[in-house]
């Protein structure tokens, strides 16, 4: 079977000068090959044309904004002592655009006596125009100058005295920035009815920040995350059990409201299952995070700790 593939949303209404907040146009071609009775081979290729929902007006932003730079992206008071202030100025931000391609495959293979179910796909993402942040800071006093004028003496003069604000804005990145990556999930029985399953996701941001080095592109995704499950529904009479062990790297998390390193973790999840069929219900008993270690899923938010449980599902 071979299938043509063909999509176009259209969320919202394109306005005059720019896209409207959230709105976004997709075309994507693509082919799926289904091979009898199992596998299927999957090629997509998609053009996104979008615009961020964090943009509130179809007019230009004119903001005199000056930034600081260095060899490795800071954006610190201490490069005012070191390096020379460039005026920037921004305007209208214009649709980012995507092109994707994408390739899977789907099947069940035979391994010596067992099946093995494959789900394998792999991506690659080439922006323009990408949107984002970029760490500026602007002078309380003084003209902060624009793309083509530098910064008058009363702005220098703020910048060393620590007189400005640093603030973050969006606009488009003239750097290169690609994505890419993998997942493949893998699932099977072993040693007769145990169930084991894999799920690895590997994600990669190229970014040259040399040619923005105060610009944020808050790709926020770690680059290696893995789940591996275990367990038997049906281990003797009526009893059951499921373990999950998942992993991830640390990574870098970019956002307005901070920048800082998510630290990588390990997160081990049990549950017991007992069946009570003549009153169609089960009891269930088991923890997420057994370790007890606390994690952050982002900066600023909550430690994430242990949670144990009790359950009686009646009628299930």
């Amino acid at each position: 079977l071979l299938e043509l593939l063909s999509t176009v949303p259209w969320p919202n209404q394109i306005g005059s000068q720019v896209a409207d907040p959230g709105a976004s146009v997709t075309f994507t071609p693509g082919v799926a090959l289904e091979v009898p009775d199992t596998d299927e081979v999957t090629l997509r290729l998609r053009a996104t044309f979008y615009q961020t929902n964090t943009i509130n007006d179809d007019e230009p932003m004119q903001f005199s904004i000056t930034q600081i730079t260095d060899n490795d992206g800071g954006n610190t008071e201490s490069d005012i002592a070191d390096n020379t202030p460039t005026g920037i100025e921004t305007g209208l931000v214009k649709p980012e655009q995507v092109t994707a391609f994408e390739v899977g495959y789907r099947g069940v293979v035979d391994v010596e006596d067992s099946k093995v179910s494959i789900d394998l796909s792999g991506y690659y993402n080439s922006y323009k125009d990408f949107i984002a942040g970029r760490n500026v800071l602007v002078p309380f006093y003084g003209n902060a100058g624009n793309a083509t004028t530098a910064p008058d003496n009363a702005a220098l003069l703020a910048l060393s005295q620590g007189d400005f604000q640093a603030f973050q804005t969006y606009t488009n990145s003239p750097a290169d920035i690609n994505s890419y990556g993998v997942a493949i999930a893998l699932a099977t029985k072993i040693f007769g009815d145990f169930n084991l399953s894999l799920n690895y996701t590997w994600a990669k941001f190229e970014f040259d920040r040399t040619t923005d080095p105060d610009f944020e592109p808050g790709f926020n995704t770690p680059e290696n995350a893995v789940k591996v499950q275990f367990g038997n529904p049906k281990l003797f009479k009526n009893f059951g059990f499921n373990v999950n062990f998942r992993y991830q790297d640390e990574f870098l998390w970019e956002s307005t409201f901070h920048d800082a390193i998510v630290d990588e973790r390990f997160v081990i999840d049990a549950q017991l299952n007992y069946a009570i069929p003549s009153i169609k219900s089960v009891i269930k008993v088991g923890g997420s995070n057994l370790t007890g270690q606390e994690y952050f899923s982002a900066p600023g938010v909550g430690a994430i700790g242990s949670i144990y449980y009790v359950s009686l599902s009646i009628n299930n």
